[in-house]
C-alpha cells in the first residue's frame, strides 16, 4: 500500500508503518521522502524519527531547508529525537511564530519549559491552549491557568477541536466558541471530543506536584463542572493520600448532590469512617426501581436541570451502576441482601445485570 496510486493511501501506510515499528519497510519511506508531494515528505520525515533511522540524517538535514513549515517542523523534530539536539532552538523559532504544530512539539523536548512559560501568557487563544497543553506534558505548574481555562466551563461555552496537518503527522488543538451551537452541525461533534480532552489533561495533571493537583480538583468540585466529577473522584481515590482524603470529605459533606455523591462513593470504597456507606445504601434504595441505562435528552445548554441541582437521567444513570458495582466488591452479608432486594424488586431492564454483580459479590 505504501506505493498504492492515491497519495492519501501511502501517507496512511507510512504512519501506520511508524506506529507498528516497521522498520523493514525503511527503504520505500526514503524513497518516498524524495517525491515532490508535500504531504508526503511530511510523513515520511516523521516516521523516519519515529523508527530511529540514523542513516537518513543526512536526508531530513535537507528537508530542513523545505519551504514548507510543516515538512520543516517535522524534519526538526525527528532530528532531534535521533540525537540532533541543535534542532530544538529551531523548533522553538517556529513555535515563537505561532505555529500551533511546534508548540505541540515542544511537549516531546527537554527545556522548551521556558519557551512554553512565555506562549501560555499570549494574547491568541489558539496559542495558549496549545502551549498549555504542551506545559502540562512537561509536569511544569505554570500550565495551570491555561489549563483551568480549558478545564472550566462557563458562560463562554467553549469546545476543543483538533485540527492536522497536511500529511497528518502533526496534530494540534482549536478552541472552538460557542459549541452548543456548533454540535448542531452533522459532521463536527464538539461535546464527547471536548470532553474527552478535558478528562485527558485532568489526568495529565495528576502528574504535577500534589498542592497543585488537587487546587485543581477543588475548583473543579467549586464550580459543578458535573461532566468531570466522576473523573476527579476516582483520581483523588487512585491518590490516597491524606490531602486527597480531605478534599472528598469536605465535599461530601456539602457541595451539588452529584458531588457528594461520588466523594460518599469513593470514601466508602477506601473504608473511610463515617457516614459514607448508609448514604450508598439510601441512594440504592431510592433508586432500586430507575432503569441503569439512561440518556440525557438532546436540550439547549441553558434548558439541562444540571444547574439547578437535580441530576439528568445519564448522572443518575453513572452513579447508580458504580454504586451498585461498589457494594458488589465489599462481599458483605449486607450487600448481597441489597442485590437480592433489587433484583427481585428493580427494573425489570436491570435484572441480568445485577445478577452478574451478584455473583461478584458472592465469589
Amino acid at each position: 500500500m505504501i506505493d498504492d496510486p492515491n497519495p492519501m493511501v501511502r501517507i496512511a501506510s507510512i504512519l501506520s508503518a511508524a506506529q507498528h515499528r516497521r522498520d523493514d519497510l525503511l527503504p520505500m519511506i526514503r524513497a518516498l521522502a524524495t517525491h515532490a508531494n508535500i504531504a508526503e515528505q511530511e510523513a515520511c520525515a516523521t516516521a523516519i524519527g519515529t523508527l530511529k533511522d540514523s542513516k537518513s540524517i543526512p536526508l531530513l538535514k535537507r528537508m530542513t531547508r523545505s519551504t514548507t513549515p510543516e515538512v520543516r517542523l517535522a524534519a526538526l523534530s525527528s532530528l532531534y529525537h535521533l540525537g540532533e539536539l541543535s534542532s530544538k532552538e529551531a523548533i522553538e523559532e517556529i513555535a515563537h511564530t505561532g505555529n500551533l504544530f511546534a508548540i505541540q512539539e515542544l511537549a516531546t523536548i527537554t527545556g522548551s519549559e521556558e519557551t512554553l512559560t512565555l506562549l501560555v501568557q499570549h494574547s491568541e487563544r489558539h496559542i495558549r491552549l496549545n502551549a498549555s497543553m504542551a506545559l502540562l506534558e512537561r509536569k511544569d505548574p505554570h500550565a495551570i491557568p491555561g489549563i483551568l481555562e480549558i478545564l472550566l466551563r462557563d458562560s463562554k461555552d467553549l469546545g476543543f477541536q483538533p485540527t492536522f496537518s497536511l500529511g497528518h503527522s502533526l496534530k494540534a488543538w482549536k478552541v472552538i466558541p460557542s459549541s452548543q451551537q456548533h454540535s448542531k452541525e452533522p459532521f463536527m461533534d464538539l461535546s464527547p471530543i471536548s470532553l474527552g480532552l478535558r478528562e485527558h489533561l485532568l489526568t495529565l495533571a495528576l502528574e504535577l506536584p500534589e498542592p497543585h493537583f488537587l487546587r485543581i480538583a477543588d475548583q473543579i468540585f467549586q464550580t459543578n463542572q458535573l461532566d468531570l466529577v466522576p473523573k476527579t473522584c476516582l483520581l483523588l481515590e487512585n491518590m490516597r493520600t491524606e490531602n486527597a482524603l480531605r478534599l472528598l470529605r469536605s465535599y461530601a459533606l456539602d457541595g451539588h448532590p452529584l458531588t457528594r455523591a461520588y466523594c460518599s462513593l469513593i470514601l466508602f470504597r477506601l473504608k473511610e469512617e463515617g457516614p459514607y456507606e448508609q448514604a450508598i445504601y439510601s441512594w440504592i434504595a431510592r433508586s432500586k426501581k430507575e432503569a441503569l441505562l439512561k440518556f440525557r435528552p438532546n436540550l439547549p445548554r441553558n434548558q439541562q436541570l444540571s444547574s439547578s441541582g437535580l441530576l439528568t437521567p445519564e448522572e443518575r444513570s453513572r452513579l447508580l451502576i458504580e454504586s451498585y458495582a461498589t457494594i458488589a466488591s465489599s462481599h458483605t452479608e449486607q450487600s448481597i441482601d441489597t442485590l437480592l432486594e433489587v433484583i427481585q424488586e428493580s427494573h425489570e431492564n436491570n435484572r441480568y445485570a445485577l445478577a452478574g454483580l451478584l455473583l461478584r459479590a458472592i465469589q
